[in-house]
């Protein structure tokens, strides 16, 4: 059930929702563009979450404070910035800059709770869990996004606003008030899985983890072919 909730959360909180904040902080083309480039390196962490993991015997709670971490920085914090006091410019680089700790975030904590929610499926049902979990999700996926178009739409043409907030930014912010009440009932039926404890890693060699991250970049074919793209 923690899967229908997270897919719900996600699709209010991000996609062209978030888009709609940056436009509504003044973004540019340019700028939101920089923020998807920013998403994918922020990805690269994802190398780094064994040498964190896998020091702890137990991590669903370090996973759990990671999730909370980013629900409450993507959805909080990302939601109140066009409300703030401030000039747009200003806006737009905190707006940065908490893109880059929730994205980190994330990635820090998704392949530690791949691990731990697979750990409580027979191998023999794995398959099936996958194919059916991910076409429910898609489902309330899309459906959710069809409910908040439509939301939109209505704010939009009755020109409905929460006091002086524009109807469109109004409409939004519901919806991310509706996120977060999707990502406080995620993290409360994902902490409800059991968890076995996990064989320690004797052998932490950060070093050799950050040279492996580094790889790719000293590569100049790889680098080419990302500047390309």
């Amino acid at each position: 059930c923690g899967n229908f909730f997270s897919a719900i959360g996600g699709n209010l909180g991000a996609g062209v929702y978030f888009t709609s904040l940056m436009l509504a902080m003044g973004a540019s083309e340019a700028y939101i563009c920089y923020t998807g480039t920013i998403a994918s390196i922020c990805g690269l962490f994802q190398f780094l979450s064994p040498l964190i993991m896998e020091r702890f015997p137990r991590r669903k709670g370090l996973i759990t404070l990671l999730r909370s971490i980013y629900h409450f920085l993507n959805i909080v914090v990302i939601g109140i910035l066009p409300l703030l006091p401030i000039t747009n410019s200003v806006k737009l680089i905190l707006f940065m800059v908490t893109l880059v700790i929730v994205n980190i975030t994330a990635n820090l904590a998704s392949p530690g709770m791949s691990i731990w929610h697979f750990q409580c499926l027979p191998t023999q049902k794995r398959i099936n869990f996958l194919a059916v979990n991910n076409i429910t999700s898609m489902i309330f996926s899309y459906t959710s996004a069809f409910l908040a178009g439509l939301l939109l739409d209505k704010f939009e043409l009755e020109a409905i606003s929460l006091g002086n907030i524009p109807p469109t930014l109004s409409a939004i912010l519901l919806l991310r008030v509706v996120a977060l009440v999707m990502a406080v009932i995620e993290n409360i039926f994902f902490y409800k899985i059991k968890e076995d404890p996990y064989p320690v890693s004797t052998n932490h060699n950060t070093r050799m983890g950050l040279k492996f991250l580094l790889m790719p970049l000293k590569n100049r074919k790889f680098m080419t072919t990302i500047s390309i793209m």
